[in-house]
């Protein structure tokens, strides 16, 4: 079964528990469909609920046995030849 990856458009501020906040690039997999308008998801160890219209799905690239993807966490701007720049929240396959 395919997993389903959604990414933050705008940052969420919650205090609670049962809620987990994201920040704007936030790459969250998804664990189900809570209702129209939350989903629950897995963010840094966490697991809470989310407002689902804060999020876009993400489509991930096809990957062979033995691939990972990564999401940066934060953005990083090539300034140097050779250096691989990246945005928040983007995949990237290995």
């Amino acid at each position: 079964m395919a997993q389903t990856y959604v990414k933050a458009l705008y940052d969420f501020h919650t205090s609670e528990t049962q809620e987990i906040p994201l920040l704007t690039g936030d790459v969250v997999r998804v664990l189900r469909k809570v209702d129209d308008n939350w989903l629950k998801g897995s963010l840094h160890g966490k697991i809470g609920n989310f407002p689902a219209n804060f999020v876009q799905t993400v489509q991930l690239p096809a990957i062979s046995t033995g691939q990972k993807i990564f999401a940066a966490t934060r953005s990083f701007p090539a300034e140097v030849a050779g250096d691989l720049g990246f945005q928040k929240g983007i995949p990237l396959s290995t």
